[in-house]
């Protein structure tokens, strides 16, 4: 009603974490007593004295779920490959300015590098150690199970963004899924030859690729995003100036479903999007499973 030119970002060069992360992370609410007692034995798993805290393994063992590739297997955890070295580099950049920026145990202006190092150590712990790689494992296979439903938050979100009253902002490269730590990960140069020829292949089908590849590549991402962008061009003045009205949903899944209706004049858009659907997606894959 009163900033309805405001800015609608999802990521920016200066987020923690990428917004397909967060949106995978997101799902850890809807299991709250099975995330608490499985992240609680996998910081137990790894070895610590006095240091790094409990909080600050936390911190790790949550930023693994939540950043671990959608293109990559569980078993990439045994293969200690070129890309995961790559990985790992990653989040020993991020878990040294995440620490030093908490400012608990080591900051900027006064760092510990006994500290620092036994933070790092973990890490090593994970990458190197056979025990390590095997929890590892675990923990990628977790995130793989929880990566469907992330998938549909993140889908569900970028919906909001490109319809929802505001300008819609798509911050570099996120047209895939993005699972970019603090800067300067997320400000690493995009690929953009492959997004165009993402958008080719999908222009020459004329439809949207449903297959798993297409799901793991990020190109539902992609191909929704383009299709909203397409509708706002058709229809800009319904997006910019149309009264935004939430509609209530009724039936079995009503509390998994988030409507709303645009309207300008002549002109009106439904817009449905899912939620909170990470126990009806499992059921969906034991369903399947049986057949």
């Amino acid at each position: 009603r009163t900033h309805p030119r405001a800015m609608l970002a999802t990521a920016t060069h200066d987020h923690k974490r990428g917004e397909d992360a967060r949106a995978r992370l997101a799902v850890l609410s809807e299991m709250p007593e099975r995330w608490r007692d499985t992240a609680l034995r996998w910081i137990l798993a790894l070895p610590a004295g006095d240091a790094p805290t409990l909080a600050d393994r936390y911190l790790l063992v949550q930023t693994l779920v939540g950043a671990w590739p959608a293109d990559w297997d569980a078993s990439r955890a045994a293969q200690p490959d070129g890309s995961v070295a790559r990985w790992f580099g990653r989040l020993s950049q991020w878990q040294l300015k995440a620490l030093r920026e908490a400012k608990l145990h080591t900051r900027w202006t006064d760092p510990d590098p006994a500290y620092e190092a036994a933070a790092d150590g973990q890490l090593g712990f994970l990458r190197s150690d056979p025990a390590g790689r095997a929890l590892l494992g675990e923990i990628a296979a977790f995130a793989a199970e929880i990566a469907p439903a992330g998938m549909v938050n993140s889908l569900a979100q970028t919906l909001l963004r490109n319809t929802l009253p505001g300008i819609p902002d798509l911050y570099q490269g996120t047209e895939l899924w993005d699972f970019s730590l603090v800067d300067p990960d997320n400000r690493h140069p995009v690929d953009y030859a492959r997004r165009e020829g993402l958008l080719d292949q999908a222009r020459r089908a004329g439809t949207v690729d449903p297959s798993e590849a297409a799901w793991r590549s990020g190109a539902v991402k992609q191909a929704l995003i383009q299709r909203l962008l397409a509708a706002s061009s058709r229809l800009p003045a319904l997006f910019a100036q149309g009264e935004c009205n939430p509609l209530p949903a009724h039936g079995r899944r009503a509390a998994h479903v988030l409507a709303w209706l645009r309207r300008h004049e002549e002109q009106s858009a439904l817009i449905v999007a899912p939620h909170c659907c990470a126990r009806e997606l499992a059921g969906y894959a034991r369903g399947r499973a049986g057949e």
